[in-house]
């Protein structure tokens, strides 16, 4: 991972619900850096906490489902540089008909993100 960055990073997101890319965020933070996991884990992890204690890292937790928060989310899917980051993130594109085949290649743990599109034949 850190061949991606090529440096140490402040900030990492970890939104896959893949427990080991929470590790893998910790290995390329920087000092005093934040890992902050939007992902749903179905797994347990044990963490290299005094590491973090050395490295002063901030782990934090988000999961925001209210109304709120949709405007901020809205103006960011707007934005094209943000929408070509998070597009990364999508492993699988499927039309919204096989919407039970995605959730169920998401439950097996064999995508990451599935974007499901409506009108896609």
């Amino acid at each position: 991972m850190q061949a991606c960055f090529g440096e140490k990073v402040d900030r990492v997101i970890e939104a896959t619900g893949v427990t080991a890319s929470i590790t893998e965020g910790l290995s390329v933070l920087r000092s005093s850096g934040v890992l902050v996991i939007t992902g749903i884990h179905s797994r347990s992890l044990e963490l290299p906490v005094t590491t973090m204690v050395r490295n002063k890292h901030q782990l934090r937790a988000a999961h925001d489902t209210s109304w709120a928060a949709w405007p901020r989310v809205l103006a960011l899917l707007a934005d094209p540089a943000h929408r070509a980051q998070l597009a990364q993130m999508i492993t699988h594109r499927l039309p919204l008909r096989e919407g039970p085949r995605g959730f169920e290649m998401a439950r097996r743990k064999d995508a990451v993100k599935i974007l499901l599109r409506p009108g896609d034949g």
